[in-house]
């Protein structure tokens, strides 16, 4: 399978020809237990014979303990079709965790899907949305005159009365399409899956009617383009090597060839899985995957399918020889672990203290014992800072100078109790703090199941338990028992999102992903630094990192934006970002100025800066199953000078860097002027 995907066993325990050429699967999971959730649209991507094939998931993606498939046979094909048509029930194939690139959108005020053929399998999740969401949806759906249509009766009765319309033949295809386009209200969305001159067609007419681009929508499982054209060679900038591509070669199976490992699923320019970033040189592309913009860029391509025009060279930077940062593997540490596994592949989940060194080999020179330094995650690696996405797979333990910290993703240590005791009084003051636009209803109960079940895997006293339809959450550290219903908000004393941070110590914050760009829609934040939530919510991403200097430069945001729009359910990440405040105080945002601003200026005045601490934030990134959606959990952790001083190694490399920091991200940091001071202090803590 490919790299960075987890993988399990299935079983067909079902087979059933709803149509002629067409047969549903239910494949179960050979370990037992529950699947990974998916979002409405996702496919999985299985091992058929000797192939690799996606194919549509149309079943309930919440909790499932089966995947259901419909594969319509193809005997001019790869043959992955034809296999599974001949695989007899109990059969074992492989299957990776499903992914998603046809979600809805959730901001659309209405869904129009439009199919032909065996393209009408994905609707059949989105269908599901209907009775648990809310959202309206209308499908209209192409088919010869006396075909028979696979799932016809479930479509009908999934869609609901007037909502599902079937068009036998061209011509009444071509009126109820003209009907549809031009009766929708402002803030539809378009959906369109089936052949590849099916599509391009109804995109074509949607577009002279006026539909702009942003709200059409395409699922392509065709194959792109021939691969062939004239030789050319692909050189790696940094170590000079030279690949050859022959004419009748992909430039994916030339790297292959040459021990250059990279994630591919399609091979076909339809999924997207392969993408390769970081290149130059002129390029012809011949994927389904890429917008107008990318392709005029120059700097990415599919590799699969796509290559130089004209016989010339592409290089290729060597850090974009390594799979992206959204498709990199597992680590041994357990790096795509979370509820979105597949049976099998989850790790053992660590013990309350895991990765922590024993309290001897704890106890630095200078430090008491009790003191914060054991378990702060020291952001530095070098002499040097520049600003940088400095993305790494999560979890795994880190260790430091005075510790380790990072075993796990939720950390829950000594301060819970009083932290949470602090969130629920800023809440209480200050309701601002949280927000959630309509649309993140669905994406709130996500991140909390999700949090639940993180929380509970990593802290053996705390338990989540299905019960039916219904979920019983228990947490013996603040003493509380919960039950309550996916989706229904009445059986929680609060919204969700907000539920989830009373249980946690991490800030939470859920991107949508829609229109090219991430924007924060929902969050409760109440230990921000520098600032508010109620004023960021509904902002674009790069909107809210506008502020930080060298960054448009450098491109770091940008990149930040694009790993994060690639990131697949099951894959958790992490980076670090520090700062600096006056006292421990944790809450330092702009709505609460007025109560620690006087404070900083103070600090300043203090020769030896007593109130200094350094901030440090955890953050960790997260696609979550059903929604889609991307939760941020932010974490903040306080050291004191004090204990920074008593840190050898960690007072030297804070004064080396503090020595090269830029001025103006200096200023950023919160060090304008306390830079020299600072300095000073660690200098005379190093002669002392």
């Amino acid at each position: 399978m490919t790299r960075g995907r987890q993988t399990a066993e299935l079983r067909i325990t079902h087979a059933e020809e709803v149509a002629p050429g067409v047969r549903s699967l239910i494949l179960r999971p050979v370990a037992g237990g529950a699947l990974p959730s998916f979002a409405p649209g996702s496919h999985i991507a299985l091992s058929c014979g000797g192939q690799v094939n996606a194919y549509s998931l149309t079943n309930d993606g919440h909790d499932p303990d089966h995947y259901a498939i419909s594969v319509r046979r193809q005997d001019d094909g790869r043959g992955g079709s034809v296999w599974l048509h001949n695989a007899p029930v109990g059969t074992v194939v492989d299957g990776a965790a499903p992914r998603c690139d046809f979600g809805p959108v959730r901001t659309a005020r209405r869904h129009l899907l439009i199919s032909a053929g065996i393209g009408l399998t994905p609707f059949l999740s989105y269908l599901r949305l209907v009775p648990r969401w809310g959202h309206a949806m209308q499908m209209l759906h192409v088919a010869p005159y006396g075909a028979v249509i696979p799932h016809l009766a479930e479509l009908q009765d999934l869609a609901g009365p007037g909502n599902f319309q079937l068009a036998r033949g061209r011509q009444a295809f071509a009126a109820a399409l003209e009907r549809a386009l031009h009766s929708q209200p402002m803030g539809t969305h378009l959906y369109i899956c089936g052949p590849a001159g099916f599509m391009d067609d109804v995109l074509a007419k949607a577009q002279a009617a006026g539909w702009p681009q942003a709200r059409c929508h395409i699922e392509r499982f065709g194959a792109a383009q021939s691969v062939s054209g004239q030789a050319f060679t692909a050189v790696l900038a940094r170590s000079g090597r030279v690949v050859e591509v022959a004419a009748e070669t992909s430039l994916l199976d030339a790297l292959e060839e040459a021990g250059v490992s990279w994630p591919a699923l399609c091979r076909n320019g339809v999924c997207g899985e392969c993408r390769m970033d970081g290149v130059s040189g002129e390029i012809t592309h011949h994927d389904f995957v890429l917008d107008d913009a990318e392709r005029a860029s120059g700097t990415c391509l599919m590799p699969c399918v796509s290559r130089a025009r004209g016989g010339l060279s592409l290089i290729c930077r060597e850090s974009a020889m390594q799979p992206g940062p959204a498709y990199r593997e597992a680590s041994a540490q357990g790096t795509m672990r979370c509820q979105a596994a597949l049976p099998g592949q989850v790790p053992p989940a660590p013990a309350p203290d895991a990765g922590r060194l024993p309290a001897a080999e704890r106890q630095v020179p200078g430090l008491q014992p009790g003191l914060h330094a054991s378990r702060f995650p020291w952001p530095f690696s070098a002499d040097h800072y520049a600003y940088s996405a400095n993305v790494e797979p999560a979890p795994g333990c880190v260790r430091t100078a005075a510790g380790a910290w990072g075993a796990t993703i939720l950390d829950v240590d000594g301060e819970y109790e009083r932290e949470l005791a602090e969130r629920s009084a800023i809440l209480q003051r200050d309701l601002s703090r949280y927000a959630s636009l309509e649309h993140m209803r669905e994406a709130g109960w996500d991140a909390l199941l999700w949090g639940l079940r993180e929380l509970a895997a990593s802290n053996p006293t705390m338990r989540l338990e299905r019960r039916g339809e219904a979920y019983e959450w228990t947490n013996p550290r603040l003493k509380t028992t919960q039950v309550f219903r996916y989706g229904d908000d009445s059986t929680l004393p609060m919204p969700p999102l907000m539920y989830l941070a009373s249980q946690v110590q991490e800030d939470v914050v859920l991107l949508d992903q829609r229109e090219g760009q991430l924007w924060v829609d929902a969050g409760c934040v109440t230990f921000a630094s520098n600032w508010s939530m109620a004023f960021d919510a509904g902002m674009s991403f790069m909107e809210i990192h506008g502020p930080i200097p060298h960054d448009y430069a450098d491109g770091a945001i940008p990149r930040a934006q694009q790993f994060l729009m690639r990131l697949q359910p099951g894959q958790v990440f992490r980076r670090l970002n520090w700062t600096s405040t006056a006292g421990y105080r944790l809450d330092t945002a702009l709505d609460s100025y007025d109560q620690w601003g006087a404070t900083r200026t103070a600090m300043a005045r203090d020769p030896a800066l007593a109130a200094f601490h350094m901030r440090v934030e955890v953050q960790h990134l997260i696609r979550l199953p059903r929604s889609g959606a991307i939760m941020f959990l932010i974490r903040t952790y306080l050291l004191p000078l004090a204990d920074i001083l008593g840190v050898p190694q960690w007072r030297a490399q804070f004064a080396a860097v503090l020595q090269t920091l830029p001025p103006d991200l200096a200023q950023y940091k919160g060090l304008g002027t306390i830079r020299q001071p600072l300095l000073r202090v660690l200098a005379g803590a190093e002669r002392a």
